[in-house]
């Protein structure tokens, strides 16, 4: 488990530090019309977010994968050689899941996708607003910035959470219908 944990962390680091040279690099190279149409706090908080979101997949979604795919491999055929017949029983609901989570996948990951690009957004206001903050506090603009803020603000937290929700949802089915099939 320690091996485990250590590798990964030291591979993902390095996957993420390599990525963000290689961003870096990218970003030195954007066209001028594409820097001047975009704000800096938008490229700033999409470099931030994308690294982010790669580094959980890394520590948290793939490895886990193949460590749980090995893992039920190794299961599958110790309970096979076992007795086949209950085997099979136990794995009725394995259809189930998949069906439900191919279906889900693409609804979490269109909402993380936009949950990025609301983060985005807001990144990219806050930019502009904090960079001309003289100007918002001499045309007495701060409330309305607040409201705005505010505004988005809530607007993440509702794709939030209406996405968190979606992604327990998944996941407590997936120990439900495993759960099922241990008692099967």
């Amino acid at each position: 488990g320690f091996m485990k944990e250590y590798l990964s962390a030291l591979i993902g680091e390095r996957v993420v530090c390599d990525l963000r040279r290689r961003l870096h690099w990218h970003l030195q190279r954007l066209s001028l019309r594409l820097i001047d149409r975009t704000s800096s706090g938008q490229i700033i908080s999409r470099i931030i977010g994308d690294v982010d979101s790669i580094r959980n997949f890394l520590f948290g979604g793939a490895l886990d994968f193949l460590y749980s795919l090995f893992n039920l491999g190794f299961v599958l055929t110790v309970l096979f050689i076992l007795d086949w017949r209950l085997t099979l029983i136990s794995l009725i609901y394995l259809p189930i899941f998949g069906i439900a989570y191919f279906k889900l996948v693409p609804v979490l990951r269109k909402r993380h996708k936009i949950l990025r690009q609301r983060y985005a957004e807001l990144t990219g206001r806050l930019g502009e607003v904090f960079s001309g903050i003289r100007i918002v506090r001499v045309f007495g603009r701060s409330e309305y910035e607040d409201e705005r803020f505010a505004s988005k603000q809530n607007e993440i937290l509702r794709i939030a959470i209406s996405t968190h929700r979606l992604g327990t949802l998944l996941w407590t089915g997936a120990e439900f219908l495993s759960s099922l099939g241990l008692v099967t």
